[in-house]
């Protein structure tokens, strides 16, 4: 294999670089602003200085505003719920399906699965008002399950998980079943045990998604009590006069959750990724 020539390798890393402070910037400032004053954030926002990004006097003050006077803290606790309900419900209901479609043989089975794939292009606004008659008719309205129900069903798991299943070896499936396993017990002991960056990558995806929520508990929830972060986000937004130390704060803290997680399973992430579609 022929190595990159130093030239290739300096431009490679100045890309590089240029794409990481593209990126990086704006959380960088973002997070420096959430721990200064509101005078101290427009006076170093331009020209661009040293303490654009490093705050000159930091301080809790925008932090405690927001847990003590906005009581931000009950919407992370909704988040939470929300998002881990139904990153788990996902990935027990749709590893189940994908198991079926990679390993079960049924009529229609490819007819199915096209079908359900292809809901993916199906736009939100187009199914929106079903969902909210269904759910409102069913008696959810209002309630943690019309956040977490709706979502369990996602075409684009299954279809992540039934890839990955497929290069795992039928062989694995014969051998299980000569030791006296059940297709339960295939999908258990063989499907699942190896699937690992699959189930990671796409539980990760579904977290990030169920987190970021925000059109439909905006539609579904009227309570403020159980309220998303992100709702809370757009219901501080005032349009006479906006809090930015706050604001910044509270953007911070919500940004947290999903970036340790990210950052933490970030070698499943891109494994599954890479492993995934090499079969079809």
């Amino acid at each position: 294999m022929r190595t990159r020539s130093l030239p290739g390798q300096i431009l490679a890393a100045a890309v590089s670089l240029l794409i990481a402070l593209v990126f990086i910037t704006p959380f960088v400032w973002m997070l420096s602003a959430a721990f200064k004053k509101e005078a101290e954030i427009f006076a170093s926002f331009y020209p661009l200085t040293l303490f654009t990004f490093v705050p000159k006097a930091p301080t809790f003050d925008n932090f405690i505003y927001i847990f003590s006077v906005v009581k931000f803290g009950r919407t992370i606790v909704n988040s939470l719920i929300v998002a881990v309900s139904v990153t788990a419900s996902v990935l027990v209901v749709n590893s189940l399906a994908a198991f079926a479609f990679a390993r079960l043989d049924f009529p229609l089975r490819n007819v199915i699965l096209v079908a359900l794939i292809s809901t993916m292009f199906l736009p939100f606004e187009a199914s929106m008002l079903p969902m909210f008659v269904v759910s409102k008719r069913l008696g959810l309205y209002n309630s943690y399950a019309a956040m977490i129900v709706p979502w369990i069903g996602q075409p684009f798991v299954i279809f992540l998980l039934r890839q990955f299943f497929l290069n795992i070896p039928k062989d694995l499936d014969d051998a299980a079943v000569i030791d006296g396993c059940s297709v339960l017990g295939v999908y258990r002991h063989v499907i699942l045990a190896n699937s690992q960056p699959a189930l990671i990558t796409a539980g990760l995806i579904q977290f990030l998604w169920s987190w970021d929520a925000f059109f439909w508990p905006l539609i579904i929830v009227a309570d403020r009590n159980k309220q998303v972060i992100q709702v809370a986000i757009a219901g501080l937004m005032d349009p006479e006069y906006l809090k930015w130390g706050p604001m910044f704060a509270i953007v911070a803290v919500a940004a947290l959750p999903a970036l340790i997680l990210f950052l933490s399973a970030q070698k499943y992430y891109v494994q599954g990724l890479i492993m995934t579609g090499m079969k079809s």
